[in-house]
């Protein structure tokens, strides 16, 4: 799915658009914008009507104690809930909390689910096509769904068996191997896509969504005259 405009999205209530201030201000991932504002959304109806500029720490460590106890939310999940609310609250409304002190949900130690070499050529072998290149890419090289979702022709280095990951997990950039038995596979699928590419180009076909800053860049590009072809040419 295309992202929404971020740009565009300045929120509705006050609080929201006082929160999206600071998260572009201290350069947050969209991700991490959204997911803070959901946290937001969840502690304001939590206040029932009283505002959020009014909050104290009691307030918030009643929430997350809730979070835990009720709702009976993973360790990770009110971490992540309380770092959005003292994001929310000191940099977005300019509220000192000071310590909070909540009811932290209970560790549950699981044992791991591992695949065995076995199990996982018997899984690939379910798989035909770009979906089998997919996984096994994913297996072979540690990338997260997201980031193989995001993965350009530019990040793959065939020649040096390398896989380029740019902003990955916490916004950063990383290099990691990629695997010798996958680099013909791999070089047969970028020829099928610039071949797939061409007939496109041909065909008229728009190309693939740019991130907002690229894409403006590039459409102001073209309004300056240098053809309305280089937004497909991008994509």
């Amino acid at each position: 799915m295309e992202p929404p405009p971020g740009a565009a999205d300045l929120g509705r209530a006050d609080w929201e658009r006082d929160l999206i201030v600071a998260a572009r201000g201290a350069h947050l991932a969209w991700r991490t914008e959204t997911t803070y504002r959901e946290w937001a959304a969840r502690f304001v109806a939590f206040l029932k009507g009283r505002p959020p500029r009014e909050a104290r720490g009691e307030d918030v460590a009643e929430f997350l104690s809730r979070l835990a106890v009720e709702s009976r939310l993973s360790p990770a999940s009110q971490k992540q809930a309380l770092n959005a609310l003292v994001f929310f609250l000191e940099k977005g409304l300019g509220r000192v909390l000071g310590k909070i002190g909540f009811q932290r949900a209970a560790a549950k130690r699981r044992a791991p689910v591992v695949l065995s070499r076995k199990e996982c050529a018997r899984l690939f072998g379910q798989l035909e096509g770009t979906w089998s290149l997919m996984a096994e890419l994913m297996y072979g090289t540690g990338v997260r769904l997201m980031e193989l979702l995001r993965l350009r022709v530019q990040h793959v280095d065939l020649e040096r068996g390398a896989l380029i990951v740019n902003g990955g997990k916490g916004d950063k950039d990383r290099v990691t191997v990629l695997p010798a038995v996958l680099r013909e596979r791999l070089e047969e699928h970028l020829k099928r896509l610039k071949r797939l590419w061409r007939e496109d180009r041909a065909e008229g076909v728009p190309g693939v969504w740019l991130p907002e800053g690229l894409g403006a860049s590039m459409r102001g590009r073209a309004s300056a005259g240098s053809g309305s072809g280089c937004l497909r040419r991008a994509g």
